[in-house]
């Protein structure tokens, strides 16, 4: 029944509101929690939630996760589902109940009202930047206590959509150098974990990374445009940590003018850094192939309530939520050209890719096929294959001499496949295998069993030509 709910809510949204209401009331465990979640739904439901808020009790527990001291949170309860259904709501009645609220319990900021920049609650979160400012300019030592872990943990999970003037205010007075090297011991660095939507393993990110990321999910997610006005101010002042927050915003209110704010800082001095900020930018991004759009995605810590705890220790508070923003956007490959030399730029670069755009091919198939000849990650093979590549003489013979991993057996597959001529092929193959002879020579064994491979795939291409005869 719980996933029957979420199928209705998927399809109607607010339209089936009585029907939460229904199963809210009178449902049962689970499936009246998850009932009580889809009351974000429609603002209508503000003061029963308020009143569901008031009656039902309490349920703390303590949280540890990576790289940080446990912290009393309240997590999978209906007290947590009802609070995170509230965070959802735009209305002065909340506004005023979280107020309140927060002042006793500060973990609510930060897994329940991410969508919230009211003045009250932004000022809520300001406070922990604050403290964070004192804290790393008295700072003597990089290792930090558990006590000043948590506060560094609470001011970054805190900031993410506040926006109010005080706020702003205290994102200008903070340097974000105090938060380079950050310990959690004397030899262990102080990091964050994540899932990141591009991979399916979970990441490191140290605490400066983690500051840049949260200005970037702010500028996803403000309607505030005085926070727009503020990250180019920042950025202007030779504050780079600001770029990819102010390119998300020109993405979104005006894509024309993205690489002007790029363009100023491709100087000796400051072009790798300004390579990773683009490259920080680029990674929300992706394009929709069937409706023929580039849209942001980013995921959004929110605790929900109802989901089990094993998924809630991934992220710094909770489960999260992924969210998309459609764009009016024409992609600039200047930015796209800069990211060329990023680590695992081939992730980025596949997810950008639109094979409607004839501008891309170029760039793409020259990239491609320099990271193919330095036998680099077999994904460039596929990736030459799907941006329209036709000239493949002599790709083969690069990665059987020059790929230091032991995925030969892959490569093959995947050359093989390739709509080349059967004598191309052949001499491509006879060209790889004399390559092997000479690394055979290293005694390693999977070059054996390659050379093998290659013998049978030479053969087969030559009893198919001699039937073609």
């Amino acid at each position: 029944m719980v996933w029957r709910l979420e199928v209705i809510e998927a399809i109607a949204g607010a339209k089936e509101n009585d029907f939460y209401c229904m199963v809210a009331e009178k449902g049962k465990d689970r499936v009246r929690q998850r009932a009580i979640y889809a009351l974000r739904l429609d603002k209508k439901n503000v003061l029963t939630l308020l009143k569901l808020a008031e009656s039902e009790k309490d349920n703390f527990q303590f949280c540890g996760f990576s790289g940080a001291p446990c912290r009393l949170m309240q997590l999978n309860s209906v007290k947590s589902t009802i609070l995170s259904a509230l965070g959802q709501i735009e209305d002065e009645r909340v506004n005023a109940y979280f107020k309140d609220y927060v002042k006793e319990h500060r973990e609510a900021v930060a897994q329940y009202l991410i969508y919230n920049d009211s003045k009250d609650i932004s000022d809520a979160a300001v406070e922990w930047i604050e403290k964070l400012t004192d804290l790393t300019k008295q700072m003597e030592t990089k290792v930090l206590t558990e006590k000043q872990q948590v506060l560094v943990q609470t001011a970054l999970a805190d900031m993410i959509n506040k926006t109010s003037p005080r706020m702003l205010q205290a994102l200008e007075n903070f340097s974000i150098e105090n938060l380079e090297d950050l310990k959690e011991k004397e030899r262990t660095p102080f990091w964050f974990t994540y899932t990141n939507i591009c991979y399916a393993s979970s990441v490191v990110r140290n605490a400066k990374d983690q500051f840049i990321f949260q200005l970037v999910h702010t500028a996803v997610l403000t309607k505030n445009q005085a926070y727009r006005k503020f990250i180019q101010n920042m950025l202007q002042k030779q504050r780079l940590e600001y770029l990819p927050a102010v390119l998300i915003m020109s993405f979104i209110y005006e894509p024309e003018r993205a690489y002007e704010f790029v363009k100023s800082y491709l100087t000796p001095e400051h072009k790798k850094e300004c390579c990773s900020m683009v490259y920080i930018a680029l990674s929300f991004l992706y394009y929709n192939s069937d409706q023929h759009v580039y849209y942001l995605k980013y995921e959004l810590p929110i605790e929900s309530g109802f989901q089990s705890y094993a998924m809630t220790i991934n992220s710094l508070i909770g489960n999260k939520i992924e969210e998309k923003k459609t764009l009016n956007l024409k992609l600039d490959l200047r930015l796209v050209e800069l990211i060329l030399d990023e680590k695992k730029e081939f992730t980025i670069l596949d997810r950008l890719f639109d094979k409607g755009n004839e501008e891309l091919f170029p760039l793409y198939q020259s990239h491609y096929k320099k990271m193919a000849d330095k036998g680099e990650n077999y994904v460039y093979l596929k990736g030459l294959q799907k941006c329209g590549n036709t000239d493949w003489k002599g790709i083969f013979c690069s990665y059987i001499k020059n790929h230091s991993g032991h995925l030969y057996s892959l490569i093959l597959k995947i050359y093989i496949q390739l709509p080349i001529k059967i004598e191309e092929k052949i001499e491509e193959l006879k060209q790889a295998l004399k390559i092997i002879e000479e690394k055979k020579a290293n005694s390693e064994l999977y070059y054996y069993a390659l050379d093998s491979s290659l013998k049978q795939e030479i053969k087969d291409a030559i009893t198919k030509l001699e039937k073609r005869k």
